[in-house]
């Protein structure tokens, strides 16, 4: 190789080194501040949960400050995401300011700031995680008490479970698709609104069909249980539908032909 050459490729590597090492070192400087921001998060319920209230709120000012400066250019988190994390600090600065605090709902919302936090800083092993045998139990005593037909314990353990739903849902924003967390929101919504009991058995199966994957799997996992038609080449969907129509079609132009032939007889 020519001595032009070289140089020209030492330029090259040169301009790549200095163009992405800035690029790293930002995105490490963002997980150190993700875990920290993390680590605040959980000391805020730890002192709430020891009522020292007025330290939760100096620590809760600090993670609000910094994380109202931060630059979120580049970095894995989208609009939703930046937008869940800073409703879950709203929600602990409401609680704490109330003139009457309502402690279970105060731990509550401390609990689901140091899970959405945490998702973000962990995206391994996350916190939210842990729900999971939480949320299978509660799947486990509804389908028994919808059997049992017991309409008030149903609607009671449907709240309660909404409700642990609710704490886990800013990290699931974090972790998961919009589509994902948008669907878990409607079957939410109809178990809580419905008073129909197959519609309350059907969403109730389909969470249990989606919960597995949602806690352990890939989103192409919980794509392929709540879109199945999602992971199939479009042409593969196009000739299922089209047999179809063939076969409905056809059948109709038999009952006619049939129905013809009757007329002829008679």
């Amino acid at each position: 190789m020519s001595p032009p050459r070289i140089m020209q490729w030492l330029v090259f590597i040169g301009m790549c080194f200095f163009t992405f090492l800035p690029m790293a070192q930002a995105n490490e400087g963002f997980h150190e501040q993700s875990e920290e921001w993390s680590k605040k998060a959980l000391q805020i319920s730890k002192w709430i949960e020891q009522r020292e209230f007025r330290l939760a709120k100096e620590e809760l000012t600090q993670l609000a400050t910094q994380f109202a400066t931060a630059d979120f250019s580049n970095k894995k988190l989208n609009v939703a995401a930046i937008r869940a994390l800073s409703e879950a600090i709203l929600d602990v600065e409401h609680e704490l300011n109330r003139v009457m605090l309502n402690e279970a709902k105060l731990k509550k919302a401390a609990i689901r700031l140091s899970i959405a936090f945490d998702a973000m800083s962990h995206s391994h092993q996350p916190l939210w995680k842990q729900y999971y045998d939480s949320f299978k139990n509660q799947l486990q005593r509804l389908k028994k008490t919808l059997a049992d037909r017991n309409q008030g314990k149903i609607r009671q353990q449907i709240e309660q479970f909404a409700q642990d739903y609710d704490i886990i849902r800013p990290a699931l924003i974090i972790a998961k698709s919009e589509q994902t967390v948008q669907k878990l929101d409607s079957l939410f919504t109809a178990l809580r609104k419905t008073e129909d009991q197959e519609l309350m058995k059907a969403s109730i199966e389909e969470l249990d069909r989606i919960l597995y994957p949602l806690f352990f799997g890939t989103e192409k996992d919980v794509m392929a249980v709540i879109a199945p038609f999602g992971s199939l080449p479009f042409y593969w969907i196009l000739c299922w539908i089209s047999g179809f129509i063939i076969l409905v079609l056809s059948y109709v132009g038999w009952r006619k032909y049939q129905s013809e032939e009757v007329m002829q007889k008679a």
